[in-house]
């Protein structure tokens, strides 16, 4: 029997829609800060950093020794007696590094909600409709916000929570075959939980979008939807990450004939005596690598949440097969 396609129809028309929209690249760049948390990227981090867990601890550690807050209290209070003026220089500049970091988030949670509330604008009336989707989006806003900064707040957590063994392991583990084997069960519960948070976290922002619902109820529909399409989500996962190995590819590309040509210029500037001129190739490579890079990043992201937000639309409408599913069944009547 002939299994009907049911992830190239969504590939196909969120890739047509990502490129003819391509005003909206602007979100996709604003959005890409929190969408790292959602999809595979959350993930690659994490394992960095439980195979370098002390670079993760050096900071921590710092603030570990000044743990007595009396003492920290006293100390920075004795710092503002001494010197009050530069002391209400460096608060204000934390307190407005906080403001950037703050206000960066918020921008990134409304550009999210605004891209998936034109999809939705999309579905419903054939076109994506930037005005609507942004006003409609104010109505979803704090649902999403939160809902984001859980997931921000969790996958962060999760790492510091693994990254506990390894550090306690230390770097001797590799030589050890018992430790190896429970790096290896780590790493895997690792993946498995940042699968479910990240996918989890995906599927409540559909519900609060597409669904209409507030956060809890969102995440209850989005833990039912995560246990009905466990197959048909890691197969999304794995497509995501197709799709980014794609975009790094043609960004390296896309680079290399940036400098490359660039080097050969300034190479001969510099044999002709041209320094002036070779000195303007810095900021203009640099210039175009920066676009490069942003425009990559905002396409992914554009990109990613389309297609889970399309994906979503349709699974109980298609009821699909898992090819996961598939393979496995194949696999068991060779046997028989």
């Amino acid at each position: 029997m002939r299994r009907k396609h049911f992830f190239r129809p969504i590939l196909r028309e969120t890739l047509q829609l990502t490129w003819k929209h391509k005003g909206w690249w602007i979100l996709g760049f604003f959005s890409l800060f929190l969408v790292s948390s959602l999809s595979y990227q959350f993930i690659l981090q994490g394992i960095r950093s439980l195979t370098n867990p002390t670079e993760l601890f050096n900071s921590w550690r710092q603030w570990s020794l000044a743990a007595d807050p009396i003492s920290l209290f006293t100390g920075q209070w004795q710092r503002f007696l001494s010197n009050p003026v530069d002391s209400l220089i460096l608060a204000a500049v934390w307190v407005g590094i906080g403001a950037v970091l703050l206000g960066l988030f918020i921008l990134s949670s409304y550009s999210i909600t605004t891209i998936l509330s034109g999809l939705k604008s999309y579905v419903l009336r054939g076109r994506f409709d930037f005005v609507q989707a942004f006003t409609e989006a104010w109505f979803h806003f704090s649902e999403t916000f939160w809902a984001l900064l859980i997931t921000y707040i969790f996958s962060n957590i999760l790492v510091i929570f693994f990254s506990l063994p390894f550090l306690l392991m230390g770097i001797s583990y590799y030589d050890s075959p018992t430790l190896i084997a429970i790096s290896f069960v780590l790493f895997t519960i690792f993946i498995m939980s940042a699968f479910v948070i990240s996918t989890l976290a995906t599927y409540t922002l559909m519900g609060i979008i597409f669904d209409e619902l507030r956060l809890l109820p969102a995440l209850k529909n989005g833990w039912q939807t995560f246990k009905s399409n466990i197959l048909i989500s890691i197969e999304m996962f794995l497509l995501q990450i197709l799709a980014s190995v794609l975009v790094a590819t043609i960004l390296v590309f896309v680079v290399s004939l940036i400098v490359v040509p660039a080097t050969i210029t300034g190479v001969l500037l510099v044999a002709a005596q041209q320094t002036d001129v070779a000195s303007l190739l810095t900021p203009s490579t640099l210039f175009l690598l920066i676009l490069a890079f942003v425009i990559g990043g905002a396409f992914y992201s554009m990109f990613y949440l389309l297609s889970w937000g399309l994906m979503y639309m349709r699974l109980d409408k298609a009821r699909p097969d898992s090819r996961i599913a598939a393979f496995v069944e194949m696999l068991f009547s060779l046997q028989e």
